[in-house]
């Protein structure tokens, strides 16, 4: 199960970039954030739709939720993002396969 915790913006980027072919044009935007979980500190990244990154600025608190048996995966808790829930819910799944294949198997 994930848990709230409170994390804070280190870096707040756009990577600007365009294809081999020189057509394309791409942007990634890259949100860094630090938090501590049982004295360890842990940083992680966000990409591209993930997160509105103009709403952040470095230096900013923001809530993430991370697995207590790894928690070194955190997902941004962000109330604007419709489909943070579902993003949740579908890493509370994928996590409950992987623990419960083992189990089949044996």
């Amino acid at each position: 199960m994930y848990f709230k915790i409170n994390a804070t913006i280190v870096d707040n980027s756009v990577d600007y970039s365009y294809s081999s072919a020189g057509n394309d044009y791409y942007s990634t935007v890259i949100l860094k954030y630090k938090y501590n979980y049982q004295g360890k500190e842990y940083i992680q990244d966000s990409y591209n739709g993930f997160i509105k990154s103009k709403k952040y600025k470095k230096g900013d608190t923001i809530e993430v939720f991370i697995d207590p048996n790894n928690p070194s995966y955190s997902i941004i808790k962000d109330y604007e993002d419709k489909q943070f829930k579902l993003r949740l819910i579908i890493c509370e799944i994928i996590l409950l396969i992987i623990s419960i294949i083992p189990i089949i198997f044996m």
